[in-house]
């Protein structure tokens, strides 16, 4: 933690160490931390889909606030960033958390991504369909 603290100190505009901070902060369970630098990191790189998506997955696992979560969607959804993977993860996962199943099946099938991957994630299409379809 102090680490990542004085990276951002020392570039206090580096959305990546930022968000950085804020991966740690949630890994800790400290939900209102992560958040604010999410929201950071945010303004920082308003285009970056990554902090948007690890926003709302922390509303949805760290505070169980999946009308939040939907909030950032939509706000990533209006900068033109609908289309990428990690936002329609979200997407996909607020619907599933919210119990909409019916939007996340007829939406999946449509999307360009076959699996959202990432350092911590593989999580194939398929899977998410086959979610959507109880």
């Amino acid at each position: 933690m102090a680490a990542f603290k004085k990276a951002v100190e020392l570039d206090p505009l580096s959305a990546y160490q930022v968000w950085n901070l804020a991966q740690t902060h949630s890994l800790l369970r400290n939900h209102e931390e992560a958040d604010r630098y999410c929201d950071v990191a945010i303004k920082l790189t308003p285009d970056w889909p990554r902090p948007y998506s690890f926003k709302v997955l922390c509303d949805l696992r760290l505070a169980g606030d999946a009308a939040s979560a939907r909030t950032v969607v939509e706000s990533a959804q209006r900068i033109r960033l609908a289309n990428d993977p990690w936002i329609a993860y979200s997407r996909a996962m607020v619907d599933l958390y919210n119990g909409t199943l019916r939007e996340a099946a007829m939406r999946l099938p449509s999307e360009d991504w076959e699996a959202f991957e990432s350092q911590f994630y593989f999580v194939p299409k398929a899977l998410l369909r086959r979610y959507s379809a109880r």
